[in-house]
């Protein structure tokens, strides 16, 4: 959606989480939101990626107004290609409850459920070195640093069917928590797992009701709503990969 598209409201909302990062010039308001280009010579903030709002100091209550305007609004999402809604809110909560009918023990947050029966398939936190304590800031690095090692390391065609994954979701409120309790160095605040269709691995993950179904390869890298990673493939009941 173009800046000229949007509603009064909707400008106005934007311009007020600008103001408060330190952009003042309509015209660099624009050309971030519709260009998602760095802009030369900016020193008090820089967006390398597209939309990631990086002034010299936010805060996170900023931040994740930011993310959920920008990301989960004025974005386009990666394409859903489903359309069931379920009353269970809970991301990891859904997704346990449909490995476990697959035949998978499996329980624990997003954060946790690493340390259940599962063998690591891939983690894009390896090699990255985790802060020694939680930053907004410098959460997101390592988080989004290990999305972008699994779209440059891993091939998403080697997805199998009830894999769990691990998935950043930009904007939430359980990036502290996600921190301080996550297992194997992991941070994630968001999880889904795979399912096949014609062939091709999906992503089936709950958001807050609404059941997306995303291709796998179309949710690698930082520069979604939400993305991959970490991966890890979870034995039956007898301790047996399926």
């Amino acid at each position: 959606m173009k800046w000229n598209d949007l509603t009064m409201k909707e400008r106005s909302d934007l311009m007020s989480l600008f103001l408060k990062a330190g952009v003042g010039s309509l015209s660099d308001m624009k050309r971030i939101y519709e260009e998602y280009q760095p802009l030369e010579g900016a020193t008090p903030y820089k967006y390398p990626d597209g939309g990631e709002l990086k002034p010299a100091t936010i805060t996170e209550k900023l931040g994740r107004k930011w993310d959920n305007l920008y990301w989960h609004k004025f974005r386009r999402e990666p394409k859903d290609f489903s359309d069931e809604v379920t009353n269970i809110l809970d991301c990891a909560k859904w997704s346990n409850m449909q490995l476990r009918n697959m035949g998978y023990n499996i329980w624990g947050d997003a954060w946790t459920r690493s340390s259940q029966k599962v063998k690591k398939v891939y983690s894009g936190y390896d090699g990255l070195t985790k802060p020694s304590e939680y930053t907004y800031s410098g959460y997101k690095d390592y988080v989004l640093g290990a999305a972008d090692n699994v779209q440059k390391n891993f091939n998403w065609k080697d997805l199998e069917e009830g894999d769990i994954v691990g998935m950043y979701f930009r904007g939430s409120p359980n990036y502290q928590k996600a921190f301080i309790n996550g297992t194997n160095g992991e941070a994630q605040t968001h999880t889904g797992h795979v399912v096949y269709r014609k062939g091709k691995p999906y992503v089936a993950h709950n958001v807050h009701g609404d059941i997306k179904l995303n291709k796998a390869k179309r949710i690698l890298g930082r520069k979604h709503p939400y993305g991959i990673v970490s991966i890890y493939r979870p034995y039956a009941e007898g301790g047996f990969l399926l």
